[in-house]
């Protein structure tokens, strides 16, 4: 949900997870929203009324104005919660939004260099990762031994950057670097 957020300005919208409301004969359902009564229908409610649809638009919060970070003060590897909380300036967020840009169109970022996105004809924004991981299954395997651990694939991406409409995330587990595995599975969503 951080890129999410990220790729909507600082907004964290409700996630989605409805494909459709069917009745019990199977037939797709339109839903409509009356302000007026806070009332949902089948048929629009007039005017004012709006259709719900799993593509409504939802702000939990916004983290540039809506201060839900915990603030902590931290002295060599010991953090103590200030008790204030705090919010992220916009530029911040800009930032985060031309690096993750710059993953694709920069010669050395992680989704330039493996091609997934190189030439793609959408503008994509997106980050790759790799993340050692020490569990019982590799435990059992005598797999844990220090810098040889094995690595977890990850990829986020969201398109188009200009006015994004979609964030995908892909996870491969015990599978080797993002920008060689997992970056390809979203490329191809």
């Amino acid at each position: 949900m951080s890129a999410a957020t990220i790729a909507n300005n600082g907004k964290l919208m409700q996630p989605t997870i409805i494909r459709s409301v069917q009745d019990g004969e199977g037939n797709m359902q339109e839903w409509w929203w009356n302000p007026a009564d806070q009332t949902v229908t089948t048929t629009s409610a007039g005017a004012g009324s709006y259709q719900i649809s799993p593509f409504t638009p939802n702000v939990r919060w916004d983290i540039t104005t809506d201060a839900i970070i915990i603030d902590y003060q931290c002295e060599d590897t010991y953090c103590t919660d200030t008790g204030l909380m705090k919010t992220v300036q916009p530029w911040v967020v800009s930032k985060i939004q031309e690096g993750m840009r710059l993953a694709v169109l920069d010669a050395r970022g992680t989704l330039h260099r493996n091609t997934s996105f190189l030439n793609y004809p959408i503008a994509v924004a997106g980050k790759t990762g790799t993340a050692e991981y020490c569990d019982d299954v590799a435990l059992d395997q005598d797999r844990c031994k220090w810098e040889l651990w094995p690595t977890h694939a990850w990829t986020v991406a969201y398109a188009p950057f200009d006015d994004p409409e979609i964030v995908i995330v892909a996870f491969a587990y015990n599978a080797g670097e993002g920008a060689s595995v997992a970056a390809p599975i979203v490329k191809l969503v």
